[in-house]
């Protein structure tokens, strides 16, 4: 399938030349009746069909989610010495925001050898100090396309001035591959949040809640009709791709090349995008993740990466086998260092407030607090530390948890007991390391894992 792509120099984003979804508009929720001796006219079976097609994206976007599916990874093509680089886009399939399947059936090439230099202009630099800087940040996005094909003739209608005699028999769900300046929107408009939890309760409780009224949409229908306005874009990020020109520019082209891959991330990122097959409440609720993956932006929130626990000894040490486990010492991973709202005096007292762990009680099937004056196990330290060259927060639990056990760590990043990174410019905790959320913005965290003693 030949991708087209408008080169217009006014317009340098790749604008799609047609960008019609004949299902829309449209109504799901009325179809046809017949009866005998009904007339029908095309309108007729474009409803008929809007009906089922109408459906059927409503219960992919509502049931299953958004994101890629199989496949469409973008990867770096061999670099040409003599002028930037190619990337490749596998075959592949993903579901859009408003639940359109997107197929791309052959592996696609993006040349990069040059760009408008008024597109260079429009990315985001990599260098929060140098906005006009050589290296930028472009996004590869997958949109939904519909295309009309095989023309065949037909009867011109009266007084038209359509003289041809032709029109298109057949309607193509197609896509377009697009290299953009701006991250699409978060592809979860639709999807209610499951991780932002009022309170700890056992796992049907809290779905249950999801379902009824968490949290509530104001206008469902209103909510609901972007699916069959036809009014939404519903774009999908596959990539980031970080840029660095090459040389000067020349006439209206910015001849750039890819970056080299970093420890942190690929070159291009495929991380960021949005995944499926997933349940994404049950991710929600079993491991406390969104799974959009990393964020886009150029500089990444302060984060929680995860959380492990360990039997130690009364000293602290690691219990290996045979040793006698006196506590728990839980270690909470941070993408970088940490402060509490508090003076240091106050820093216990302080990390209670913003970390909150729980133990699920399988005889009362309830999730039970664990504070410094709890029972039968109670938190003695609470330490903002550096664990190698990993930030972390340690708690440790007495006496030691001799069965498995299933707990979960909360932490703020909202409120006036929230965490802040320690920097110069502090920000809040913005949720577990993958979520996507706005620049600045506060949210909680949800930790989930098993603890497991080791085998004597």
């Amino acid at each position: 399938m030949t991708q087209t792509l408008s080169r217009d120099p006014s317009d340098p984003l790749f604008k799609p030349v047609t960008d019609r979804d004949p299902a829309t508009p449209g109504d799901p929720l009325v179809r046809l009746r017949f009866h005998y001796g009904q007339c029908l006219s095309a309108e007729d079976f474009e409803a008929e069909q809007r009906y089922f097609v109408l459906r059927q994206r409503l219960h992919n976007a509502l049931l299953h989610g958004v994101g890629t599916v199989w496949g469409l990874a973008i990867r770096r093509q061999q670099p040409r010495p003599a002028g930037g680089d190619q990337l490749i886009c596998e075959p592949g399939m993903a579901i859009d925001p408003l639940g359109r399947e997107i197929w791309v059936p052959e592996r696609l090439c993006l040349d990069l050898a040059s760009l408008e230099t008024s597109f260079w202009t429009k990315l985001i630099s990599l260098d929060p100090e140098d906005s006009a800087g050589p290296k930028r940040r472009a996004y590869v996005v997958l949109r939904y396309q519909a295309c009309l094909s095989d023309e065949v003739p037909v009867i011109p209608l009266p007084c038209s001035d359509d003289h041809d005699g032709l029109a298109a028999s057949r309607v193509r769900d197609s896509f377009l591959l697009c290299l953009e300046a701006e991250a699409p929107p978060d592809p979860y408009a639709t999807v209610r949040d499951i991780s932002r939890r009022l309170q700890p309760a056992e796992p049907r409780q809290q779905l249950l809640h999801h379902a009824l009224n968490d949290p509530p949409l104001p206008t469902p229908l209103d909510t609901l009709q972007r699916f069959w306005s036809g009014a939404d874009d519903a774009a999908l990020l596959l990539a980031t791709l970080d840029l660095e020109a090459i040389g000067t520019p020349k006439d209206s082209s910015q001849p750039v090349q890819l970056l080299p891959a970093t420890a942190a991330a690929a070159n291009p990122n495929n991380d960021v995008r949005a995944v499926l097959p997933a349940v994404q409440a049950l991710a929600d609720l079993a491991l406390g993740i969104r799974l959009e993956g990393a964020s886009a932006i150029a500089v990444s929130p302060f984060q929680v990466l995860g959380v492990t626990a360990m039997a130690v000894d009364s000293v602290g040490i690691p219990i290996s086998g045979g040793g006698v486990a006196a506590a728990i010492q839980l270690e909470i991973q941070l993408s970088e260092g940490v402060h509490v709202n508090s003076v240091p005096a106050n820093a216990n007292a302080a990390l209670q407030q913003s970390v909150q762990l729980l133990v699920w009680d399988w005889t009362t099937s309830t999730w039970r607090e664990v504070s410094d004056s709890s029972s039968p196990e109670k938190l003695t330290a609470w330490d903002p530390s550096i664990v190698g060259e990993v930030p972390a927060i340690r708690l440790k639990v007495e006496p030691a948890w001799m069965a498995p056990t299933t707990f979960q760590v909360s932490l703020k990043g909202t409120g006036a007991a929230a965490l802040l990174s320690n920097t110069p410019s502090p920000r809040p905790l913005a949720g577990v390391a993958g979520e996507i959320v706005p620049p600045g913005s506060g949210r909680d965290a949800h930790l989930f894992s098993t603890y497991t003693p080791p085998t004597p």
